[in-house]
């Protein structure tokens, strides 16, 4: 995964934990794809005051992915979620039930 997509899962996961500046400024910066430059003349504010806060957001949202691993779970899930429906769709079922149990304990575990 791209370091752009990566950012807007990290956004899409933990946006709730961020003040309403940081959320607005990394949502501008890598939802709308708008520079440093354009979201300070639209904001007022210089690009470098733009800069610190999109980094700073950028790090306690690493910080956050690091300690809850929730886009990890989400990931190792879809992965699991694909495999069944594989296995399903070819009658497999005891690899269905093995997938599932897998996914349960990860889900419990998680």
């Amino acid at each position: 995964m791209d370091d752009f997509a990566h950012n807007v899962l990290l956004l899409d996961f933990y946006s709730a934990l961020l003040t309403d500046k940081q959320r607005n400024m990394y949502h501008k910066r890598y939802c709308e794809d708008m520079t440093l430059a354009e979201i300070g003349h639209e904001l007022k504010i210089s690009r470098q005051a733009v800069r610190e806060t999109v980094l700073i957001t950028q790090r306690k949202l690493e910080e956050l992915e690091a300690d809850l691993q929730l886009i990890a779970l989400h990931k190792t899930s879809r992965v699991y979620l694909d495999e069944l429906k594989l296995a399903l769709e070819n009658g497999d079922i005891s690899e269905g039930k093995r997938i599932l149990t897998a996914l349960d304990q990860l889900i419990m575990e998680g």
